[in-house]
Parts: C-alpha cells; structure tokens; sequence
C-alpha cells in the first residue's frame, strides 16, 4: 500500500464525465475484475442498482451505484470500522490508480471514486465517472428500492416524468402510504391559532435507509401549559424485509415487493386498497406525499397522473 499519501486524491473537472449508455457494461466488467477481488468480492455479491446501464442508445448516467454486502467486505479487506475500511479503499484507489472522492463521516456510505470509463465507443478517452459503494447488511431491502426500469422512449410532447419518473419517487410514494394510510388519532385538542388538530397520534413511517416503524407522537407541552412547537417521538422498528413492508403497509398477504417495481405499480396498488375508497385517508396520503416531495426540494418530479382526488 501508499504510505506516502494519496497521489490521486481528486479528480480534475475536465475528466470527470457523466458515462454513456454504450460504455456501461465494458465499465462494469473493469470494475468486477479489477476492483473486487481486492475486497473479497465477486461479480456474484455486488449488484449495480439505479438508472444505470438502463438508459436509451445514446443516453447517460451521472454514476454507477454499486451495491456491496457489508459482511462480506468486512471480512473481504479485515476492516472492522468504517475508519478502517476508508484508509484501506484510499490506499488501494491509488494502487488501481483510480482517483479518490470519498467523503468522510457517513460511515459506510463515505466511500467514493472516479474510475475510469472503458471508451467502448471512442468518445469518452481518459474520462472518468463517479463509482459510489453502496454497502449494506440488507442487499434485498437497497436493491428493491433503488430498482429502476429500463428507460422508455418519450412520445413528443409529452411530459418525461410521466414516462419515467425517478425510482425515487416511488419510496416516496411508500412513505406517503405508510405514513397517511395507517394513522391511529389518539387525542385531538384546540390549538390557539391553529384549531382542533392531532395532538396524540401512531401512525408507521417508512425509511429508505432503515426500514418501517411504528410512531408514537404526542405534541410538545410547554412546563407553563399549553402546547409547544414540535413532537415528542418514540420509534419502534417493524422490518426491513421487502416483502414485509408491502404485506403491512397494504395490509394484502398477497402483494409482494416484487408485483411494487415502479411509480405506476405502486400507485395502481393503492388505487385497488381499501385506503383510496376512504376520502380522508386518501387525502391525507396526498398531503404526506406533497410534503416529502417538498422536502426534496424539487430534485425529483411528481407524474402528472399521480392525483389523490
């Protein structure tokens, strides 16, 4: 290994390129021979996940998103910490000769590199693109959820989120079902200048990173009386299994992950429960919705099919 520093710790602006669709799968290949035996890994453990290598001729990707079993690593490279296993990949990017992107203090998930794109088509020489490591204890639950489906082509005219909306949206669309359609009031009181709202509420929530879980909220009280700004939460941890999540969040046994691949999917799933016949429920769905695009601050854009009324 390089003890004396990191000689390729950032990559120039003029190499870095997004990676077109026709240099994907030569890429890839690169990085299952070179890159994984240097961390016990094999073509068989890692899946690339996201809109990579699934664009139209011609298209092109930001990244490739390469998901790692965590157990396998560890045992792979002997790093027992996220510390560990950051000093290892930075001095190996250099032994590759790969440029260096990681970002320290996101434990596991910190670990970045520019590799280099396999120029398949002669148009990309000596560029490079970002290689994220996905690293999880869950494969099933990170590989679901970041599943996209192979880009379709978009009629003229037509709006592209309509056609393809981002993955994203659809775990977006799961929280807000989660969140709006299982919600238990416990106690509602006045509220001066704002009404009679929830005070006392379960209800689930959903987590991309973690999995779903029961919620329990009791809005804040001031030690002068009254209520205060903000919620006292408890969380409690159902299940990070796929399947599982979609059995309790439609309440349907027979639904799995696996039928819930797309926006449309999933939409459709709610559309056929008993969650859209009620109005409350439904709109409250829409309002969960509409605040966690929200929270994304425009990066991801809603289908213009996607209406809760």
């Amino acid at each position: 290994m390089n003890e004396g520093g990191h000689a390729k710790s950032a990559c120039p602006d003029d190499k870095k390129a997004r990676i077109n669709q026709e240099n994907v799968e030569a890429t890839l290949q690169d990085i299952y021979k070179r890159l994984l035996p240097r961390l016990g890994l094999t073509k068989d453990d890692v899946q690339s996940v996201g809109s990579t290598g699934k664009k139209l001729p011609g298209g092109t990707s930001g990244d490739i998103d390469l998901a790692m079993p965590q157990d396998k690593v560890m045992a792979g490279t002997e790093c027992e910490t996220p510390e560990e296993f950051i000093d290892y990949c930075q001095d190996l990017f250099d032994e590759l000769d790969v440029y260096d992107a990681t970002a320290k203090g996101y434990g596991w998930k910190s670990v970045s590199c520019f590799w280099p794109i396999a120029n398949a088509d002669g148009k990309q020489d000596d560029k490079y693109v970002q290689l994220d490591f996905v690293i999880t204890n869950n494969m099933k639950f990170v590989t679901w959820g970041m599943h996209t489906d192979m880009e379709r082509e978009v009629p003229d005219g037509e709006n592209p989120e309509d056609i393809n909306p981002k993955a994203a949206v659809r775990m977006i669309l799961l929280k807000a079902i989660a969140m709006g359609g299982h919600r238990e009031i416990l106690k509602t009181d006045n509220i001066p200048g704002e009404g009679e709202l929830p005070v006392d509420m379960i209800r689930y929530d959903f987590k991309f990173n973690e999995g779903l879980f029961k919620v329990h909220r009791k809005r804040k009280v001031k030690k002068s009386g009254g209520y205060a700004k903000g919620w006292e939460v408890e969380r409690e941890f159902i299940t990070d299994d796929p399947d599982e999540i979609i059995h309790k969040v439609f309440n349907d046994n027979s639904l799995d992950s696996q039928d819930l691949l797309t926006v449309r999917d999933m939409y459709d799933a709610l559309i056929d429960s008993p969650m859209w016949e009620n109005d409350e429920t439904r709109h409250e769905i829409g309002r969960c919705f509409q605040n966690e695009m929200e929270q994304h601050k425009g990066r991801y854009g809603a289908p213009s099919w996607l209406k809760f009324n």
